[in-house]
């Protein structure tokens, strides 16, 4: 029914039911998760019955960095190679550019200008857990 359409899905935390349901039902040529994915568990296998089905790509949000479960469920899982952040990828027909939104307040908080002047700066004051 929407063969070669893009379904993007935003701020999951964690809850699949819905987008697998979709994807079972619709059929789209692909998914874009956009922000907070948060998986319990890889994400190549909280999404393993539909990966047969459709593409899927993602782009890290803010809270896909608030633990290392978080960031290990992510970016180091069966799909890490399909994160768009930074990047412009045609997926479907179409050209997708990706922009992450992991913002860390203890590094800029706007209107004030930044608290570190380098990444070694930051590494040396931000603390194992937030090295990502």
């Amino acid at each position: 029914m929407f063969e070669g359409h893009v379904f993007i899905c935003g701020d999951p935390h964690g809850e699949f039911g819905p987008l697998i349901e979709s994807v079972h039902r619709h059929r789209p040529e692909a998914v874009v998760l956009a922000g907070d994915i948060q998986a319990r568990r890889p994400l190549d296998e909280e999404l393993a019955s539909i990966l047969p089905l459709t593409q899927v790509w993602w782009i890290p949000g803010n809270h896909d960095t608030d633990s290392d479960a978080d960031y290990d469920n992510l970016f180091g899982s069966g799909l890490a190679d399909r994160n768009l952040d930074g990047r412009v990828v045609t997926i479907a027909g179409l050209r997708i550019a990706g922009l992450g939104g992991i913002f860390r307040g203890q590094v800029w908080m706007p209107p004030e200008p930044s608290r570190m002047e380098s990444e070694s700066d930051y590494l040396a004051k931000c603390g194992k857990g937030n090295y990502w």
